[in-house]
């Protein structure tokens, strides 16, 4: 459950929107199962990314260049390493982000049913 600590992580991670005191972030998780497909988004309303940032997110070890990413260290591979396991499954992975918007992380992987009473 190593992705569920860091998922903790993530509002000691957020910079304030506004003003002098640090505002909590409001981060959610969303799921959705159809017959087909299985899809999840983690959504926040923190910093954001800017558009140059998001077109290289995936890339190993890249790392968007601010004050607030060069006070975490990181690896900077997880987003990798997630973006090879979703292919792997046939799905995709997505990031839609806007520079002081907030983010919407999420992926979609078809859904597998197998009959138990068949399985050999």
């Amino acid at each position: 459950m190593c992705w569920l600590k860091n998922l903790r992580k993530v509002p000691d991670r957020v910079e304030p929107q506004s003003g002098t005191f640090r505002e909590l972030a409001n981060i959610r998780l969303e799921s959705h199962i159809s017959e087909t497909m299985l899809s999840a988004d983690v959504v926040d309303n923190g910093i954001g990314t800017d558009i140059e940032a998001v077109a290289n997110v995936f890339d190993l070890y890249y790392r968007a260049e601010n004050p607030t990413t060069r006070a975490v260290s990181d690896l900077r591979l997880g987003l990798n390493i997630a973006q090879t396991i979703v292919k792997l499954h046939g799905g995709q992975i997505s990031i839609d982000s806007e520079a002081a918007g907030g983010t919407r992380n999420g992926f979609k992987i078809p859904r597998v049913v197998k009959d138990l009473n068949q399985a050999a």
